[in-house]
């Protein structure tokens, strides 16, 4: 239990992942329900910066670098990367700070909804007014992207195996039925 107690003191510090109770009690929890909740802690941390490196992959080609899901989204800089990483004439980046933040985040949101059919689930105002935008609404927006670019990667690949058979799929949806 002390090595479980220092690495959990660790874990704290250095990733802010904290049990709900101390190293004794949840080596003794019979269910272990508390471990597999501690651990699914380190799991979610992981896809969470999975993402953030995806994303910073996408915006970095603009100058444009997320340090978090959260704060970094403050400035409208880093959703009309995002966008414009998808759909290159859509955004103009140099227009950027023109406008208010809001505008300039909101725009860049309608875009995606508009033009890459990627439905925003947060305003402009909630991304880049709150003290801290939601964490968890940003890593399901930011995922839609990546969720929409494996799609298109998918889609293809899929055309390219049926080519020779003189057809091709336009989308998962029509194409399908």
């Amino acid at each position: 239990a002390k090595d479980v107690s220092k690495a959990m003191d660790i874990s704290a510090k250095v990733l802010g992942i904290r049990p709900g109770m101390p190293a004794e009690e949840l080596l003794n929890d019979p269910q272990k329900d508390s471990v597999v909740s501690y651990v699914s802690d380190f799991r979610a941390l992981e896809r969470q910066q999975q993402l953030l490196s995806w994303l910073n992959g996408k915006i970095s080609t603009y100058g444009v670098n997320a340090k978090d899901l959260s704060g970094s989204f403050r400035d409208p800089k880093v959703v009309n990367a995002l966008v414009k990483s998808f759909d290159k004439e859509s955004i103009d980046l140099s227009s950027i700070g023109k406008k208010s933040k809001t505008e300039d985040a909101q725009d860049a949101l309608d875009v995606a909804d508009q033009v890459l059919k990627i439905p925003s689930i947060l305003s402009g105002a909630a991304m880049v007014e709150a003290v801290e935008p939601d964490a968890d609404l940003i890593y399901e927006y930011v995922a839609q992207f990546r969720d929409a670019e494996r799609k298109a990667d998918l889609l293809s690949w899929l055309n390219l195996r049926l080519a020779p058979f003189n057809c091709s799929a336009a989308n998962f949806t029509s194409s399908f039925q």
